[in-house]
């Protein structure tokens, strides 16, 4: 994780990435995408299958990046001491 010039842990990523409930913003980020993905599903099969296979792509990605984005946060917050042990806030 980066560090800044007095040795202390950067900024987080995002504000969020810092909250205790940071798992269930991944999750409904997760859950938007897996919808988007339904949809497009839904709609290749009854509709136009390249429109709905488009759709269906950017909801892939959108669940890949935010996939990359949970580790990314765990990975900050690990290197911020608040990866376990019932400690979800930082300490200053």
């Amino acid at each position: 994780m980066d560090r800044d010039d007095t040795g202390g842990i950067s900024p987080p990523p995002s504000p969020a990435a810092a909250a205790p409930n940071w798992r269930t913003v991944i999750a409904v980020d997760a859950a938007v995408g897996i919808g988007v993905i339904v949809v497009g599903f839904t709609l290749a099969v009854v509709w136009q299958p390249v429109v709905g296979s488009g759709i269906a792509s950017l909801g892939l990605v959108y669940v890949a990046l935010g996939l990359r984005r949970a580790a990314r946060w765990r990975t900050w917050r690990r290197a911020a001491g608040l990866g376990g042990g019932g400690q979800d806030t930082i300490r200053s």
